[in-house]
């Protein structure tokens, strides 16, 4: 059987690789090489809808211009089998230079939301420590403090792909399909430690960032960076767990003497971070209603 190539979603990307490339095509065998040029890929999923295939590949490094997109299909034991292929244009365009990654972007807008709802809503007097067995003094230390650690990244299911997906994978015994659900965003758990000298900060600190959480239901940050005024991406930010107290380890506290300074710790979780922003972009709308990745009006709310 002859493949051909009946879409590819999208036609151009980035030469600094890396970007997902949807392609529907016909005709295929258990087995299929792909390649952008003379770059070979792998295949990243694959499901079958009757005769229509659906592959999501991923574009390798290449210089920019047009290439074009080749499918092979290929024999039990992973040769090309001749005369099966087929090939669709493709253009890799010159890589922005510094754009900001997408996380980079989401802890950026979260510490300046911290920065301008809690702590510049908390007194911060200024403390000195001094070291006895020195002469100069330790850098000036201002406190009340928040420290956001992390993220960790956690499966949500909640954000799985409501179709199944097909992949395949070379195994001993030849080339098997493997059926799995991928999801399409993950949660970023960070830890918020707040450190304070004073009980009374300590209690101003927690009330500021319990504050927090009942304002944020969401965070937002611009689709493109690039434009600003245009649409934003809506994720789910909450609490995570219970505050609970921290240890400070203080000069004074290693050197046995009382440490004056409090300290807790609390989880904050963002949900609905894309694994890949092609997917999410085109599979966030079919999803349950609790996905939170949305198109809208800047500033928005739905």
């Amino acid at each position: 059987m002859v493949p051909t190539i009946d879409s590819v979603v999208p036609a151009a990307g980035s030469a600094s690789g890396g970007e997902l490339v949807r392609v529907t095509a016909r005709g295929l065998a258990i087995g299929v090489d792909v390649a952008f040029g003379e770059s070979r890929t792998a295949v990243i999923a694959r499901r079958a809808d009757g005769a229509v295939f659906v592959l999501d590949v991923r574009t390798p490094p290449s210089p920019p211009g047009p290439t074009s997109l080749t499918i092979s299909n290929l024999a039990a034991d992973g040769s090309p089998v001749p005369g099966e292929s087929a090939s669709a244009a493709f253009r890799f365009l010159r890589a922005p230079i510094g754009r900001e990654s997408d996380l980079t972007r989401v802890v950026r807008v979260l510490l300046r939301m911290l920065k301008d709802q809690v702590l510049a809503n908390t007194s911060t007097p200024v403390s000195l420590d001094y070291r006895e067995t020195v002469t100069t003094t330790i850098p000036v230390a201002k406190v009340p403090s928040l420290t956001v650690l992390g993220p960790d990244v956690r499966e949500n299911r909640l954000y799985a792909s409501s179709e199944l997906v097909e992949r395949a994978v070379q195994t001993p015994g030849g080339i098997e399909i493997e059926t799995l659900r991928p999801p399409t965003a993950v949660d970023l758990r960070f830890v918020l430690e707040a450190v304070t000298n004073s009980t009374a900060e300590h209690l101003e600190l927690f009330a500021a960032l319990t504050s927090f959480f009942h304002r944020n239901p969401y965070l937002y940050i611009a689709r493109d960076p690039v434009a600003p005024d245009g649409d934003t991406v809506r994720f789910v930010l909450a609490a995570d767990g219970e505050a609970r107290a921290a240890t400070v380890q203080s000069e004074e506290s290693r050197a046995g003497r009382t440490d004056d300074r409090r300290a807790f710790e609390w989880g904050l979780v963002i949900r609905g971070f894309p694994v890949d922003e092609f997917i999410a972009i085109e599979r966030a709308r079919p999803l349950a209603s609790g996905v939170d990745i949305r198109i809208g009006p800047a500033g928005g709310r739905s």
